[in-house]
């Protein structure tokens, strides 16, 4: 297993990430991405401002915030919402097209932040469950 580092954001979260990957930014909101050089299979998290409603969101809410996105064709696989590191959030993960996609919608007190693992065709086990860890890992 990879030695993990920690990622300390501006935008007011951490979150701990394998050493091997180089933290990139897509902007001031995407403002960590990291990427499986073989595969592109790649993580991002995107703080947003609070968002009402995440709490009490269901799986048909859920599937049009995500076509409101962009995604297209959803085929939601797994939906939960529980506690992670002592925030609530929305645990999913969809196929849209050939990818796979899971996201875990953290509704913190003064922000919702969005963690989206992206797993590519042909990407091993072993880097999803490195990359898994890393979007249950956020903190505030």
């Amino acid at each position: 297993p990879s030695k993990l580092t920690t990622y300390s954001s501006d935008n007011g979260y951490c979150v701990e990430y394998p050493e091997k990957y180089t933290v990139s930014h897509l902007g001031s909101e995407i403002d960590f991405v990291i990427m499986d050089e073989e595969t592109g299979s790649n993580v991002t998290i995107l703080r947003e401002e609070k968002m009402d409603g995440v709490s009490d969101m269901d799986e048909r809410n859920f599937v049009s915030m995500m076509k409101d996105e962009g995604y297209d064709e959803i085929e939601l696989s797994s939906f939960e919402t529980k506690t992670l590191n002592s925030i609530p959030c929305i645990i999913s993960e969809f196929f849209s097209k050939d990818t796979r996609i899971k996201k875990v919608v953290y509704d913190a007190s003064d922000n919702t932040y969005i963690a989206t693992l992206t797993v590519l065709p042909g990407t091993s086990d072993g880097v999803v469950a490195e990359l898994e860890k890393v979007i249950f890992s956020l903190m505030v």
